[in-house]
């Protein structure tokens, strides 16, 4: 898995203590999750070098009728 947050990829790996009860349910569901794989490891991905991500989010964030299923991308 993937992440701009230093924060996340942090508290996943267990190098920072996870506090918000919001977070704490969010990190037990990725690790159950995560023990169902094979393999899963968490990187850390500077924002700038992941713009599709980054696209994705702002439309899930940004949805209304008029643009359901409309992807804005920034061109570099």
């Amino acid at each position: 898995m993937y992440t701009y947050c230093h924060l996340v990829t942090a508290q996943m790996r267990g190098e920072f203590e996870t506090r918000e009860p919001g977070m704490v349910r969010y990190k037990q569901k990725v690790k159950e999750l995560a023990g169902k794989l094979e393999k899963f490891d968490i990187a850390l991905l500077p924002r700038k070098d992941n713009s599709e991500a980054d696209a994705l989010a702002m439309l899930a964030s940004s949805m209304t009728r008029e643009m359901k299923g409309t992807i804005m991308m920034e061109n570099t």
